[in-house]
């Protein structure tokens, strides 16, 4: 149990949050982003000059978001920004945030820049979800995202799963039962480990 509260704290370390609380002047951007969050609720929620507020409170949102190591993720370089440099260079801000470029050769990998990459969609439920499958995903040696997202589901939705589970399970033995009479077995006799 103790490896998946060290597992999850090492996600933790890992992510936004931390270098908002846990780093030196992260709480800049804490202050930036809650400023950006009440911007969008004027706009959203008051209807507040929202033409005015919305691309304002989301472009505040996503310039302060920490972790700027995921822009140019083809480079070692960390990521530099100065509003100097724009005028001489004649580039825009979206020319210094975005990669150099990007490939989607088929559905699930895509190329930024150099580096290769892979989407993929896991759906796990709880009673499969241990501390190793986290302690897998983070001993990865490679550059990895990793993103959650749990939902949690009614009490009565969840028995209901686990009765169809058991269903389907005790169908799956009567039909192997069923193959193994057809094929001249005796469906008592059970396989015995070597």
């Amino acid at each position: 149990m103790g490896a998946i509260f060290t597992n999850i704290a090492e996600i933790f370390a890992k992510s936004g949050w931390a270098q908002i609380f846990f780093t030196e002047g992260g709480w800049k951007y804490a202050v930036m982003l809650a400023v950006a969050c009440v911007l969008l609720y004027l706009a959203i929620v008051k209807q507040f000059e929202p033409l005015l507020l919305l691309p304002i409170g989301f472009g505040m949102l996503m310039t302060n978001l920490p972790l700027d190591g995921i822009f140019h993720m083809d480079t070692k370089e960390p990521f530099a920004f100065d509003w100097d440099w724009l005028a001489p260079s004649g580039l825009s801000t979206r020319d210094f945030i975005a990669p150099a470029s990007f490939e989607f050769p088929d559905g699930r990998t895509f190329r930024i820049g150099e580096k290769f990459c892979s989407a993929s969609f896991l759906q796990i439920t709880a009673a499969d979800l241990s501390d190793r499958a986290l302690e897998a995903f983070l001993a990865v040696d490679i550059s990895l995202i990793v993103s959650m997202h749990i939902r949690a589901i009614d009490q009565t939705e969840a028995v209901k799963m686990v009765k169809r589970k058991i269903t389907e399970l005790d169908r799956t033995k009567i039909e192997e039962q069923k193959r193994a009479v057809r094929s001249g077995y005796d469906m008592d006799i059970r396989a015995t480990r070597s």
